[in-house]
């Protein structure tokens, strides 16, 4: 899990910019939600990446997958990723 600062690092060494706005919209909710990583199920799946992609177009959508793909190894789906977590913190509550 990289801080947005180090997401926009990696992305201005592969992209040539570090397209700020795009990490800090995805990591926005990081402190908002419990467990603070639940924050990824808002915005970090393939759903959340069309909304970049409408906001700021198609290299700022490269930078939300090159996030994406950092923080989750994978792009899911909206319902993927909640599966995902719902199950996570199941686990983490046994």
């Amino acid at each position: 899990m990289a801080h947005w600062k180090i997401h926009a690092q990696h992305c201005k060494e592969l992209l040539g910019n570090e397209h700020y706005v795009v990490h800090q919209w995805l990591d926005e909710l990081v402190g908002k939600t419990w467990p603070s990583k639940y924050h990824r199920t808002y915005r970090h799946h393939s759903e959340g990446l069309e909304e970049i992609r409408e906001k700021w177009g198609d290299e700022a959508y490269k930078a939300g997958m090159i996030h994406i793909l950092t923080d989750e190894g994978q792009i899911m789906n909206k319902k993927e990723i909640k599966k995902h977590y719902d199950e996570l913190m199941k686990r983490s509550k046994t």
